[in-house]
């Protein structure tokens, strides 16, 4: 017998339902009535949330009027102070300014604040959980109320605050364009400056130099005018919006770029150099570098060596002194290198040098030495056998393996050279007769088995010879293109 946490009744344990191979401690029974009370309360919130804040705007019986007259209503609502409060139906024209709840409550603060004067700060929004893009209600606070004292915590000159008890909502429904409008005002009190931001001074100043960042930007302009009034925020604002309207050309980001590289690189045909450094295993970025070579008047006032000595220069300058230097096959810059780290050791990447390999060894050009020694085709048999030192090369995986020693391969020729004599021809030839005579013996011998009726044995032997046929079958194919 178990007993339930929530009744404390002692039940057989086939009244509890099993978690992860352990009883819960609460019985069936209870889990259920829990479940069911949980889906009754979330139906009456959701109802609840429906009621309150999002409704047709069909059923207020209120004045209706069109966006365009709300500006003239609010006015000479005003301008009567004992007018302390007032309710509104408003009829919306969907466009591309106003396809969204936001755009539309957007727009309608802008218009009363033009027309009252006063500032609206923006407090909440809820939206409708069946329409969320349809239905909302947006709450804003008069930006001098009270109420918004415990929302400012800064060491800035405060503003004059008010028990105004300032406050708009607007129900937006997006299905039949409409919204209500709820503006609550009950004292009238010194509107604020609606312009207190940044001068034009400053921003022009800002778009002459934008290629400084913003904390840049703020010491050069504290250096120059009167900064009382003006934070670092404000001035990366305005740097931001004309850094955008200079090198944005997209919404999206990377159409943007493409389209900006088009439009100012599009004569240009870069080099990109990277430095990348590894140390104890792990790589790091050091540099990078774009590389042009531009000719005024046909002539070049750097060449691509200099260009790349002196970045390179400004590493060394840094202190960075590498061990080994790893690069692909640009001699320019193994000059370079040479310039600026003269006793460092220069490699090839492996990939280049498996590359360079294999094209050297699988070449079949015969490049004449001298009259007593010639280049052979690279062979893997007589190669390990007469060569057990090389290096055995895997045409399908494309591996080097080292068979017994390393090859040092000289860095005045770097050409691999395999001088043969007449007696190692005759081996070789030797070898490959004793092969051939083997083959014909094999098949005469499969011949014999075949007419004596030894069928399965035949079968055997062909079953061994699977990769014979693989090679006959490739040869063809050869043949025939």
């Amino acid at each position: 017998m178990k007993r339930c946490s929530s009744c404390k009744n002692f039940l057989p344990e086939t009244a509890f339902k099993k978690i992860k191979a352990t009883l819960s401690k609460t019985c069936n029974q209870c889990l259920d009535y829990q479940n069911y009370k949980n889906c009754e309360i979330r139906k009456s919130k959701k109802n609840s949330q429906d009621n309150v804040y999002i409704f047709n705007n069909d059923d207020i019986e209120l004045a209706e009027i069109h966006i365009n007259q709300l500006s003239q209503f609010v006015e000479e609502f005003v301008a009567n102070e004992k007018n302390k409060e007032f309710e509104l139906n408003i009829l919306f024209d969907i466009n591309v300014e106003m396809n969204s709840i936001t755009q539309v409550a957007k727009k309608l603060r802008e218009i009363i604040e033009d027309s009252d004067g006063y500032k609206w700060n923006f407090w909440k929004a809820n939206y409708s959980t069946c329409l969320p893009d349809q239905k909302g209600i947006i709450y804003y606070h008069c930006s001098q109320s009270a109420v918004l004292n415990k929302f400012k915590n800064s060491n800035r000159k405060q503003i004059t605050r008010f028990e105004c008890n300032g406050q708009l909502i607007i129900r937006i429904n997006m299905i039949n364009s409409k919204a209500y409008i709820k503006v609550k005002h009950l004292l009238y009190h010194e509107c604020p400056a609606i312009f207190t931001g940044v001068s034009k001074e400053i921003i022009a100043e800002i778009n002459q130099n934008y290629h400084l960042d913003s904390l840049q930007l703020h010491s050069y302009f504290f250096t120059h005018f009167d900064l009382q009034d003006i934070t670092p925020k404000q001035i990366y604002y305005w740097w931001s919006v004309l850094i955008q309207s200079k090198y944005q050309k997209h919404k999206d980001p990377i159409c943007s770029a493409i389209i900006l590289l088009q439009e100012q690189f599009q004569d240009y045909h870069f080099e990109l150099y990277r430095i990348i450094g590894e140390y104890q295993e792990t790589g790091f970025a050091l540099g990078y570098l774009i590389l042009d070579i531009i000719r005024i008047n046909g002539e070049l006032k750097l060449s691509k060596s200099e260009i790349l000595t002196q970045f390179l220069l400004k590493f060394q300058i840094l202190g960075l002194s590498p061990d080994f230097i790893f690069i692909d096959k640009d001699f320019t810059l193994i000059n370079a290198i040479k310039n600026v780290w003269p006793n460092k050791g220069i490699q090839l990447y492996l990939w280049h040098l498996k590359k360079v390999i294999l094209i050297k060894i699988k070449s079949n050009k015969q490049q004449a030495i001298d009259s007593s020694t010639y280049r052979l085709i690279y062979n893997t048999f007589y190669c390990n056998r007469q060569y057990p030192f090389w290096i055995q090369i895997s045409e399908e995986s494309n591996i080097l393996n080292i068979v017994e020693n390393e090859v040092q391969i000289s860095e005045e020729s770097n050409i691999l050279n395999i001088l043969e004599s007449d007696n190692e021809n005759n081996l070789v030839i030797e070898e490959i007769e004793r092969k051939i005579e083997k083959h014909e013996q094999f098949i005469q011998y499969v011949q014999e088995e075949y007419e004596a009726g030894n069928i399965q044995h035949v079968k055997a032997l062909l079953n061994g010879s699977k990769r014979i046929y693989t090679m006959i079958d490739d040869i063809k194919k050869a043949q025939s293109k």
